[in-house]
């Protein structure tokens, strides 16, 4: 069976956790991976209860124009519909040329490169928590500040998103963005697969270890990768009203 859904980032945090929602829904999925990361999806999909045999694998690298695509993976991806974008760069000290390259420039690769394809229904951008109220597109002026207040991480994901929707409708994409704010794990479980950030203090706090919990005016909200996961969802499975026939 034809991918009609494409995941990029589908071994991050949340990415993973979107492929396994539509494959158990029935959908035939490609995800676009680092290579050498297939078999590592694979093995986390079965060892949560999930078949596979409706995944294929590309390699992607949404740091280059076209997307790092052999021919080959270009043939996979022809019936493809549904693009999520869920690739990103993070860490810590994360220099500013490396995020932008992959959180900025990246982002708007894999728009040009679904604006490209005539069977595009809709865009999905995994943005990120206190992207809204900048302007679209960012003043380089205005990027520079950014940077110097916030670092890199959050300074490019700003970035990515402007450039994201300033563009997506002179392409005519029909665009969807997810801003999850803070994700600590799954609603149910617990499980997390990285544990930064707001993630300790969350486990501290359920074994009893947290003596005092400081909450400064401007607290993050945070959302379960169910949540997360199930926001983007259904971009999947419902089009968009001015989606292209």
């Amino acid at each position: 069976m034809t991918a009609t859904t494409l995941v990029l980032g589908a071994n991050g945090f949340i990415g993973r956790w979107l492929v396994r929602e539509l494959l158990d829904q029935g959908h035939p999925v490609a995800v676009g991976v680092r290579a050498g990361r297939d078999t590592e999806l694979r093995h986390w999909l079965s060892g949560h209860g999930t078949a596979t045999d409706t995944l294929s694998t590309v390699t992607a690298d949404i740091t280059r124009p076209d997307l790092g695509l052999s021919p080959a993976d270009l043939e996979q991806l022809a019936d493809v519909r549904d693009i999520h974008n869920l690739a990103a760069r993070f860490r810590f000290g994360l220099p500013q040329d490396e995020a932008r390259t992959a959180n900025r420039d990246g982002a708007v690769h894999v728009l040009r490169w679904a604006a490209a394809r005539p069977a595009t229904r809709r865009l999905v951008h995994l943005s990120g928590y206190r992207v809204a109220g900048h302007p679209s597109p960012l003043p380089p002026a205005h990027a520079a500040r950014l940077y110097r207040r916030l670092g890199a991480y959050e300074a490019s994901k700003i970035e990515g998103d402007s450039a994201v929707r300033a563009l997506a409708p002179e392409l005519s994409v029909p665009l969807s963005v997810v801003s999850p704010s803070t994700v600590i794990g799954h609603s149910v479980t617990g499980e997390a697969g990285q544990y930064i950030g707001l993630a300790p203090l969350v486990e501290q706090l359920y074994r009893g270890r947290l003596p005092a919990l400081a909450a400064p005016a401007s607290w993050p909200p945070s959302r379960s990768t169910t949540t997360a996961h199930c926001t983007s969802t259904p971009c999947s499975t419902r089009p968009p009203p001015n989606s292209r026939p």
